[in-house]
């Protein structure tokens, strides 16, 4: 099954371009008046010259097409607009969108995916999925979409972080023998099995490269088996033989027919460029080639820019399309005329493409307290790997309690004369627990706020679920700092040597900590459900 994605102008005023059209067999380029004898909204459009040459590949196994219309993006109270009437399908096998910096590529990504704020964005137009409409539920269940920034838990090893996603993301039905095999599947699948025990690792602790945690990154996409995945600049930032290599994995992916890969892509080198099946080229956020990867040189010759024979095609379109021309392939034409041939040119596209092929759904998904479950034992893991932020926090508790108790209120005694010294102490010794309690909260939310929002995303799992697990972790953590404070700073003050006295002054310096912590997450855990809500 295929698709025919070629390009139409908006207006005829040039004749020798509407001249050129209809004597050359492979030319795309069709008058506007033609243009409005197509009808775009459920039927196949009907060219008027052969555009064979430039339409799209679309494999026969190809899981899912998706197309779209006359799609409009505009920044919300400000006269921007950022993706203008665009259309075209994505027919299946490895797909390449890419341009200039600025171009688009990022923002009609996130809107075919439906991950547009549509607080700050306007969208408009019409999206179908293999020829039905589609929600952002629908489409979060068989798609995955992997963002340009590595987000991950640096505490756990590659394994670990693909197993708790696989956890919590895979039917609930599964059981973890077949959560394990997934594992191990996609590990080989995307080559990091040698590293499946090294951490992730962050700033602080050393863990895996930059191209494995890429790699650990789409692993855990692939997981759910997507039909449809999205890749922000799966590129970004490495080498040229792990770009290579990861590209590879992809190709694969697409080629045996397990899902269609869309990535947008900067410049690629030559051989990963003749990966890819079929390219949407951007500019100013219209689509000036939509088609076949191979041909686009063909394409751009045809419109009077012919890539020199020492130039990679990848170097010499983005120098073509960038807003500044470069004069290092010897073209000489403004932008208004590098625009001609693109910026106004349509592509017919049939929105019942694909209505043959069924929608997945993902049943069974875990519920809600089998997701707070997974995520306490996360956390707790996370908590104890980082061993040395542990016992830093017990010098400092020793620390504090000592100059406490020996250097301000040391041995005050029980008589009559304490009781100006008793007042002062108690609230100093209570305040100060709460305060370090407090820092360390503040400090630990940011860290997983970028990773809680991917995830949830991702449709892992619930805020409240999230947010209840963390909140028990916490406590857990933030009690035995109070016991410790509180049985040194208690005999060295020396308060009453009551048993029941002390357990009631231990209990105090628990709840003022934790619900010191409880504020300042609250907090940050506000300004988060403001972004989400």
């Amino acid at each position: 099954m295929s698709t025919e994605c070629s390009y139409q102008p908006a207006s005829s005023t040039d004749v020798d371009v509407e001249a050129q059209a209809v004597q050359v067999a492979t030319q795309v380029l069709v008058p506007e008046d033609s243009v409005k004898e197509i009808e775009l909204a459920g039927t196949t459009a009907q060219p008027v010259t052969n555009l064979d040459i430039y339409k799209a590949t679309s494999p026969d196994n190809a899981p899912t097409v998706l197309t779209f219309t006359d799609l409009v993006v505009s920044v919300k109270k400000k006269d921007k607009v950022l993706i203008d009437h665009v259309s075209g399908s994505i027919t299946g096998g490895f797909w390449a969108i890419m341009g200039a910096s600025g171009s688009g590529k990022t923002t009609l990504l996130s809107t075919l995916s439906l991950r547009l704020d549509t607080k700050y964005m306007n969208v408009e137009g019409e999206f179908r999925l293999n020829g039905k409409q589609y929600s952002r539920h629908l489409l979060k269940a068989m798609s995955a979409y992997v963002m340009q920034d590595d987000v991950l838990h640096a505490e756990l090893t590659a394994e670990e972080t693909l197993l708790y996603a696989a956890r919590l993301r895979m039917p609930g039905e599964l059981t973890l023998e077949d959560r394990k095999q997934r594992v191990a599947e996609v590990m080989e699948l995307m080559g990091i099995t040698h590293c499946k025990d090294v951490i992730i690792g962050n700033t602080r602790r050393k863990g895996v490269s930059g191209g494995e945690r890429k790699r650990v990154s789409i692993a855990m996409e692939l997981l759910t088996r997507p039909q449809l995945l999205f890749l922000d600049e799966p590129t970004t930032g490495l080498d040229s033989s792990t770009s290579l290599s990861i590209c590879r994995s992809l190709k694969a992916l697409s080629e045996r027919g397990e899902c269609t890969v869309v990535c947008t892509i900067h410049q690629p080198q030559p051989k990963i460029f003749n990966m890819f099946d079929n390219l949407i080229l951007m500019k100013k956020g219209t689509i000036l080639y939509q088609g076949v990867a191979n041909k686009v040189e063909q394409y751009l010759a045809e419109n009077g820019h012919s890539c020199p024979k020492n130039a990679a095609i990848s170097d010499f379109m983005l120098d073509v399309v960038s807003p500044k021309r470069s004069r290092v392939v010897g073209e000489s034409e403004s932008n208004e005329q590098v625009d001609e041939f693109g910026k106004k040119y349509i592509v017919p596209v049939n929105l019942e493409l694909g209505a043959e092929k069924p929608l997945f759904s993902r049943e069974g998904a875990r519920s809600w307290l089998e997701q707070y479950g997974i995520l306490v034992h996360r956390n707790i893991k996370q908590y104890l790997r980082n061993y040395d932020i542990i016992c830093l926090n017990i010098t400092a508790t020793i620390v504090m309690a000592v100059f406490v108790g020996r250097g301000l209120w040391y041995q005050i005694g029980t008589g009559q004369t304490s009781i100006a010294k008793r007042v002062p102490s108690l609230f100093f010794t209570v305040i100060a627990q709460g305060f370090i309690n407090s820092i360390q909260a503040v400090n630990s939310f940011p860290w997983e706020r970028a990773i809680m929002l991917r995830e949830r995303q991702a449709g892992s799992y619930k805020v409240s679920s999230y947010f209840l697990a963390k909140t028990t972790v916490d406590i857990m953590t933030q009690i035995w700092p109070s016991v410790i404070y509180g049985c040194i700073v208690y005999w060295m003050i020396g308060y009453q040597p009551i048993a029941s006295k002390f357990v009631i002054y231990v209990l105090m310096l628990c709840m003022v900590g934790i619900s010191a912590a409880s504020l300042a997450t609250a907090g940050k855990f506000h300004n988060l459900l403001s972004s989400i809500l």
